[in-house]
C-alpha cells in the first residue's frame, strides 16, 4: 500500500526543509500534477507530489480510489479494507479526486498539459490480457478472464479449470471455493493447472498450500491449448498441453478461468507515447519518463503487474522525478542512521532468549498458510493453540536478544563500577588507565539493561539503531532538464519494439 508512515512523511517534506504538517499547510508552488489512476501508484505518487509542495489532481474512471488494491484482491489475501484508508488519508492531505473521469488517450494527455498541468503521471494499470485468452477461438460466456472474475461477484458451480500464472491464477482459484461456500450453494470442484514447473513456480508454497489446503487441487506445468463446446454451444471441458514434454491433457470443465500476463492499452497512446511488443508503456528505467515531454509512467502499464510494493515505489520515484523536473533539483535518496534512546526495556528480555533453546519444526508440518485470512483471524506466533509452525514461531522469537539495541555510556559516567557488579555476562569492564575508564564488550552484551538500573548517575541508556533513506536535492547542471534527458532515453528504449503492434 502507499506508505503513509512518519518515517517516510519525515524523509519527503525533509526535502523541503519543512514538517510534514508545516508542508501540508505551507502555500502550494503554483505547479499542478495530473495523476491519472488512482491505485498504488497514483495514489503513492500524489502522495510525495503534496508534500513536496505541488498540487495535485488523480483523475480514476471509478468511483473509488483504489484501483486493483480495493476492486480485484481477495479480502482472504489482503486487507482491504486498510488499502481504502490509505487511500482516503492521502487524499485528505490535499490532492483532488476526479471521480469517474477516464483519461485514454494522448490527446486526452495533451490536452492536460495546454490545460494548466505541469507534468502528467501515467499510472493506467494493466487491466487487459496480453493475449487471447484462447488462441484462434471466439469468446464464450464460461470463459473468463481471471481479473475480470476477481473485480465481479460471480459465483461458479460445477468443475471449474484455472489455467495460468502466477498468484492472479491462485487467488482466482480460492475466490471459487470461497465464493460458493459463502452463498451456501452446491459444492466446487477446482483445478488449478500452473503453467510453471514446481521447483519454479513464482508463488510461494504458502499460498499454494493455503490453496490445497481450501481443496484446491494443484498440478504444474500445463499450458492452455483449447476448450471443447458441446450441443448448443455448453462448456465441455479444456485442453492443457506440456510444452517441454509433448502430451495433452483434457480435463472435464463447466467453466474456465484464464490468468495469463497483463497489457496496458497502449494503443491509445501510441505513437507519441511510445510502447513495446509486450504491450506496455516504454519508459526511462532510472527516471520514468516517457517519449511525450513532461510525462511520467509507473506501475502496471510500464513494467506489468508486480508486488504492490513495487507499484507504490514507482509513484515515488515519478514523484521525485516530476519534483526534480519542475524544480531543476536532482533528487537522490540517502541512508541515514541514528541512536535513539529505547524508553522501555524489559531485563527479562535476555535471561528469556538465552533459556530458549532453539525450535525445530515438526516432520511435515505445514508453514502457516494464510497471515491476512479471513474468516481466520490473523496468526498470532505466541498464541497457545498447538500448532506446530506456531510453536516453532513463538520459540525462535524468544531467542532473540535484538541487537540493534545496546547500552550507551554517556560523559556524566563517575566509573563507580556498580554497573559492572551488576553485569552477569561480564560485558562491562574497567580498563587499566591512567585513568581508568568503563568499557563494554558488545559480543559478550546480552542487552540485558541490568546495567541502566544500577547506574546511580542515570549515565547509562539502552539505544537502538534507526536507518532511515533520506532525500536529498542538489541544482542540475548545464541546460538539460530530467525531463529532457529522459525523453531520448525512453525513445531509444522503445525504438527496436513493433510499434504497429502495439
Amino acid at each position: 500500500m502507499p506508505c503513509t508512515s512518519a518515517h517516510d512523511a519525515r524523509s519527503v517534506a525533509g526535502l523541503m526543509g519543512r514538517t510534514p504538517r508545516a508542508a501540508l499547510a505551507a502555500p502550494r508552488s503554483g505547479k499542478r500534477v495530473a495523476v491519472i489512476g488512482a491505485g498504488a501508484a497514483g495514489i503513492s505518487c500524489a502522495h510525495d507530489i503534496v508534500l513536496l509542495g505541488h498540487s495535485c489532481v488523480v483523475f480514476d474512471s471509478a468511483t473509488a480510489p483504489g484501483g486493483v488494491l480495493t476492486s480485484a484482491l481477495p479480502a482472504f489475501r489482503f486487507p482491504v479494507n486498510g488499502a481504502r484508508a490509505e487511500c482516503s488519508a492521502v487524499l485528505a492531505m490535499g490532492a483532488e479526486f476526479e471521480r469517474g473521469r477516464e483519461i485514454a488517450s494522448s490527446d486526452e494527455v495533451r490536452a492536460l498539459l495546454s490545460d494548466g498541468f505541469d507534468a502528467v503521471f501515467l499510472a493506467i494499470g494493466a487491466p487487459e490480457p496480453r493475449d487471447p485468452l484462447f488462441e484462434g477461438q471466439a469468446s464464450h460466456p464460461r470463459v473468463l478472464d481471471a481479473m475480470e472474475f476477481l473485480s465481479g461477484s460471480a459465483v461458479l458451480t460445477g468443475r471449474t479449470s484455472v489455467v495460468g500464472e502466477g498468484v492472479l491464477a491462485v487467488d482466482a482459484s480460492r475466490s471459487v471455493v470461497r465464493r460458493a461456500l459463502r452463498d451456501g450453494g452446491p459444492g466446487v470442484e477446482v483445478r488449478l493447472l500452473l503453467r510453471e514447473e514446481a521447483v519454479s513456480a513464482t508463488v510461494t508454497p504458502e499460498m499454494l498450500a493455503a490453496a490445497a489446503e481450501e481443496g484446491v487441487h494443484v498440478d504444474f506445468g500445463w499450458e492452455r491449448s483449447r476448450y471443447f463446446e458441446g450441443t448448443g454451444g455448453t462448456l465441455l471441458a479444456v485442453e492443457v498441453v506440456r510444452a517441454a514434454h509433448p502430451s495433452a491433457l483434457v480435463v472435464p470443465s463447466d467453466n474456465v478461468i484464464v490468468a495469463g500476463a497483463r497489457a496496458a492499452n497502449v494503443m491509445a497512446f501510441w505513437p507519441e507515447i511510445a510502447s513495446g511488443t509486450d504491450r506496455l508503456i516504454a519508459v526511462d528505467p532510472d527516471t520514468l519518463q516517457t517519449s511525450m515531454f513532461g510525462v511520467w509512467a509507473g506501475g502496471a502499464c510500464a513494467f506489468g503487474h508486480r508486488s504492490i510494493a513495487h507499484a507504490a515505489a514507482d509513484g515515488k520515484r515519478a514523484a521525485w522525478q516530476i519534483h526534480a523536473a519542475l524544480t531543476r533539483r536532482l533528487v537522490s535518496t540517502r541512508t541515514e542512521s541514528v541512536w535513539v534512546e529505547v524508553d522501555t526495556w524489559s531485563v527479562l528480555r535476555a535471561p528469556r532468549a538465552l533459556s530458549t533453546p532453539r525450535g525445530a519444526p515438526s516432520a511435515g508440518a505445514l508453514p502457516p498458510s494464510d497471515p491476512f485470512g479471513e474468516p481466520s483471524p490473523p496468526i498470532d506466533p505466541f498464541a497457545d493453540d498447538g500448532s506446530a509452525a506456531r510453536e516453532v514461531a513463538k520459540r525462535e522469537a524468544a531467542r532473540c536478544l535484538d541487537c540493534s539495541v545496546i547500552p550507551h555510556i554517556d560523559d556524566s559516567c563517575t566509573n563507580c563500577g556498580k554497573c559492572i557488579k551488576a553485569c552477569d555476562p561480564g560485558a562491562l569492564s574497567m580498563t587499566a588507565g591512567p585513568p581508568e575508564r568503563l568499557a563494554l564488550d558488545q559480543d559478550v552484551c546480552t542487552r540485558c539493561g541490568e546495567c541502566v538500573h544500577a547506574c546511580p548517575e542515570g549515565s547509562i541508556a539502552m539505544l537502538r539503531l534507526v536507518w532511515e533513506e533520506r532525500l536529498v536535492a542538489a541544482p542540475v547542471a548545464g541546460e538539460t532538464t530530467p525531463r529532457t534527458a529522459s525523453r531520448g532515453r525512453a525513445r531509444r528504449a522503445a525504438s527496436t519494439a513493433d510499434q504497429g503492434s502495439g
